[in-house]
């Protein structure tokens, strides 16, 4: 019995005390199926980069945010793996961003999805509510309005402001 008692007081600590593994696998278990796949995917293809990858915190690169007062979840590629990893998460260019918004259905909709060379995300603490995010995206991208019949090299980007209003992305270059 006292050994019964000694486990449980230890199930209690961990959870408790939110040890890798317990109480953060949880977290990661109650995302949507398509975005837990995504984000284990990814780890799976960085732990096979760099066999010493761990997440420092399994929600690491994921973030629940609010997108016009409806429910939202981010996921960082580059964040997913503790920095870029040229061919685990990321390219040589950039890493993708994406967010899903959840529907009044309650489905979850892949609404953001970007190839993002640099980004900085504007998000309040601690309600989540997104505000905006700057980015650098390549030249070609139709938001970039590209010269017609101009080819750009991969290196080559832009910079825009992306807002979210009225259920839409509205991106605007940087000056």
């Amino acid at each position: 019995m006292a050994r019964y008692l000694i486990y449980a007081g230890l199930a209690v600590v961990l959870l408790a005390s939110g040890a890798p593994g317990v109480l953060a696998q949880s977290r990661l278990q109650g995302l949507p199926g398509e975005i837990r796949a995504e984000v284990e995917e990814v780890r799976k293809a960085c732990a096979e980069y760099m066999a010493s990858f761990v997440p420092a915190d399994e929600m690491q690169g994921v973030k629940r945010i609010r997108l016009a007062g409806r429910a939202a979840i981010l996921v960082d590629h580059q964040s997913l793996c503790n920095g870029r990893r040229a061919t685990a998460n990321c390219s040589n260019r950039g890493c993708d961003l994406k967010i899903w918004v959840r529907e009044a259905t309650g489905a979850w909709r892949l609404s953001f999805n970007e190839h993002a060379y640099d980004r900085t995300l504007r998000i309040d603490r601690p309600s989540g509510r997104f505000r905006s995010m700057s980015v650098d995206l390549y030249a070609g991208h139709p938001w970039c309005n590209p010269e017609p019949g101009k080819t750009y090299t991969t290196g080559r980007s832009c910079r825009l402001t992306i807002r979210y209003v009225n259920g839409r992305w509205q991106p605007q270059r940087a000056p």
